[in-house]
């Protein structure tokens, strides 16, 4: 049976992670893991270093990033941010978390973090896959509040 991480941060994910792209594809060559998803901070700067690192390394680069965003179901007074995981599922979703990525980091800081709207989201779903299992992720941090909506 393969195994695949979804959600993987290099050193392009300031203060969370040190890892090179290329060795992170190395060690998932070294471990044969068919696939590896980098899923950096509020961007996408590791791309072309991961599709670069695994052609000829026998693993499948797969292109995501996480992002911060504000739950339409709360105020919008609060500021709490939670983290959500996206990934590419084919060429209009990486369009898609580029514009996302992009817009974000051009339009709206919150604490010093991109933020993206619901409406971003919204507007560049579109072959993009959400991934809600994040530590920071709003279903998470609902359970980790005691939250049982």
């Amino acid at each position: 049976m393969s195994f695949v991480h979804l959600h993987v941060h290099s050193h392009y994910s300031l203060l969370d992670a040190s890892a090179k792209v290329s060795d992170l594809v190395r060690r998932a060559a070294e471990f044969g893991m068919p696939a590896i998803a980098l899923s950096d901070h509020g961007n996408m700067f590791g791309a072309l270093e991961l599709q670069n690192a695994s052609q000829g390394a026998g693993v499948k680069p797969i292109f995501g990033t996480s992002v911060n965003y504000r739950s339409p179901r709360e105020e919008s007074s609060s500021h709490r941010l939670y983290q959500l995981v996206l990934i590419a599922e084919n060429m209009e979703g990486y369009r898609n978390l580029v514009r996302l990525s992009s817009a974000s980091a051009l339009a709206q800081m919150d604490r010093d973090r991109p933020v993206t709207t619901e409406e971003q989201l919204r507007a560049n779903s579109e072959g993009v896959i959400a991934l809600t299992g994040d530590l920071g992720g709003e279903i998470p941090q609902a359970l980790l509040r005691g939250d049982r909506e």
